[in-house]
């Protein structure tokens, strides 16, 4: 079946369980291509999904085009608009307007519908789907964000839009492109001022009182946003950015984000407090603020570090197939300063819960390079939202399971399958609450909690660094045979270069010891006892896994089957964990190495690659 957003929730997570796979694609079916814009019935479709996606306080700026029916000119004019890329699975664009004095990144979300929801006409001629898979470098000639753009150019003319208009809205606002004709149409772009984000926002000073911990002279100096140029969105939260009259400084990236501050504001806690290691990116070197448009308030809303242009480990690794002899000396180099990062994090009391290879950039020269000095890792994004499903341990993705069933907004989870679920997180003394985005931060650091994944918070010191031993195992793993993720699932929704078949724990190009640690290492993982993956993506469809072709309901059957069958290994799973801790068995869940033996390890395998 052709991927779209949509399907994230029956793929992806144990709601899948309680899915029936008709009922969904029943809920699925197209708009009716006779309603293209012109019929009542169709208009009535178009009115209901503008409600759902307006948000609380989203003031319309728009009115209809005064032209329906007509081809938009914008492909002969001058564009207003540019799409750097995407995000949430292709449906939401990140959009910046050509039409300013400075291209300040502001960002400025286009939000359109999910890829199933268009008209079988208009998925067919724009391609919506292309979207889910494609890299940020690769969309902009894609057929759906020549349209989106054809929209937006539209919009700006027709309702006069000027450059006050953008650069005074609140920080993260978005358009809201509520459907796709084939047509220019009677489209009623909305625009949604996103006051909820900037009322988070906290002054300096207030965050100063907060953290009391940093010292005063490693607090960084401030930046205004106005000071800052756009030279590129690669993510939902961070940007290419140049820093006006500071040209010493030259690219450098900008982090926000425009979900909530929780999880900002924390990061840079980390950042600051966190003692300085040469594999973890270094403090700020400026954070970012903004005046507000309620009180003049000037929170803070972002903050700068270093650009780091070679990319993510998760890019970088497939490049090293073809040069065994180097590839084998740098990943041993860099599985080093990897685990000694987790280490030091260890070390000051924290831990760090999004291990991945998405979350590691390259710094040094190029692989290219006839330089004598080897490129090395630094480990980015500290926030400690949580890791993947598919990079975590089962001592948290179980966890994970409950938190999400708990709070999941579909009535297909029986109210006592959520009540057992309550139950077990209290048991395993763990907080309901998963994402912490909403969460007022001031309030929570007056609490004087230290970490901020209530999973593993609900761990102890040794069960945290054994979950932390787990990712690295299959690091690790990803390390030494040159592939940019432990799975084809883990691909679903994540463009990039890596498009082998081969999947964890399948060994081709390891070393045998390292095999042997990187087994140790993930002890527990379903993979081991034949639990793989239920689906994978080819191209822009979604299969059963070892299936080249199959229909839409043997895909969705296949996953809401693996899912019942996950669901009833996690209830044996804490039935057996929770014997375990009533009956005094240690702290150790699985038989795992500390961090300071796999370092060590490691140590030997790189000395026997330089003799």
């Amino acid at each position: 079946m052709e991927i779209s957003a949509s399907l994230y929730e029956i793929l992806c997570t144990p709601v899948a369980a309680f899915l029936d796979p008709t009922d969904f694609l029943n809920d699925l079916v197209p708009r009716n291509d006779a309603d293209d814009g012109h019929h009542d019935e169709g208009q009535n479709l178009k009115e209901e999904r503008i409600g759902e996606m307006e948000a609380t306080e989203s003031p319309t700026i728009s009115k209809p085009n005064q032209n329906p029916g007509s081809r938009s000119p914008n492909a002969a004019k001058r564009r207003m608009w540019r799409i750097h890329g995407s995000a949430a699975a292709g449906t939401r664009l990140f959009a910046v307007p050509l039409f300013l004095e400075s291209t300040v990144p502001l960002r400025i979300d286009c939000l359109i519908p999910d890829q199933r929801e268009h008209s079988r006409k208009v998925q067919k001629k724009y391609q919506p789907s292309a979207l889910c898979c494609n890299r940020a470098d690769d969309i902009r000639c894609l057929p759906i964000v020549t349209r989106v753009l054809d929209i937006l150019d539209d919009w700006t003319r027709s309702q006069n839009i000027s450059a006050t208009d953008i650069v005074n809205s609140p920080f993260g606002s978005s358009i809201i492109i509520p459907y796709l004709d084939d047509d220019a149409g009677l489209i009623p772009v909305q625009f949604h001022r996103n006051h909820e984000l900037e009322q988070q926002m906290l002054p300096l000073e207030v965050l100063r009182n907060i953290w009391t911990e940093v010292p005063l002279d490693q607090w960084p100096s401030v930046l205004d946003l106005h000071e800052l140029d756009l030279q590129q969105q690669i993510h939902d939260t961070v940007s290419v950015v140049r820093i006006r009259n500071k040209p010493e400084y030259g690219q450098v990236i900008f982090k926000s984000s425009v979900e909530g501050c929780f999880y900002l504001y924390h990061e840079i806690k980390i950042l600051l407090s966190l003692p300085s290691h040469s594999n973890i990116v270094s403090r700020p070197l400026f954070l970012v603020t903004k005046r507000c448009g309620f009180g003049s308030k000037i929170g803070v809303c972002g903050f700068i570090i270093r650009y780091f242009p070679l990319g993510s480990l998760r890019d970088m690794l497939p490049k090293l197939r073809h040069s065994s002899t180097q590839s084998l000396r740098l990943s041993c180099q860099w599985a080093i300063e990897i685990c000694s990062a987790m280490l030091h994090v260890k070390k000051n009391r924290s831990y760090y819960c999004d291990l991945r290879t998405d979350n590691i950039v390259i710094d040094g020269p190029n692989l290219t390079s006839t330089t004598s000095t080897s490129p090395s890792t630094i480990l980015i994004d500290l926030e400690q939202r949580g890791n993947w499903r598919f990079w975590s341990p089962p001592e948290v993705f179980y966890l994970d399971y409950l938190q999400h069933l708990v709070n999941s907004d579909t009535e297909d989870v029986p109210l006592e399958y959520r009540a057992q679920c309550r139950e077990l997180l209290d048991i395993f003394k763990c907080d309901i609450t998963s994402d912490a985005e909403d969460m007022h931060y001031e309030a929570y650091a007056l609490q004087g909690i230290q970490n901020a994944n209530t999973v593993w918070n609900a761990l102890s010191e040794v069960q945290q660094e054994s979950a932390t031993v787990y990712m690295l195992g299959r690091l690790l793993w990803c390390l030494f045979e040159h592939v940019g993720r432990p799975n084809r699932i883990d691909a679903l929704w994540k463009a990039g270069l890596d498009d082998s078949s081969i999947e964890f724990p399948t060994f081709v190009s390891c070393p045998a010891s390292v095999r042997d640690l990187i087994l140790r290492c993930t002890a527990g993982a379903p993979e081991h006892d034949g639990r793989l993956p239920a689906v994978y993506r080819l191209g822009q469809t979604v299969l059963p896994r070892d299936r080249s072709a199959a229909t839409d309901q043997e895909t969705l059957h296949k996953s809401t089957g693996w899912w019942k069958a996950e669901l009833q290994a996690m209830e044996k799973f804490l039935k057996d964990r929770e014997h375990q801790r009533k009956h005094h068995s240690g702290e150790k869940i699985f038989d795992r190495p500390n961090l300071a033996e796999v370092l060590e390890e490691l140590k030997i395998s790189q000395a026997l690659y330089d003799a």
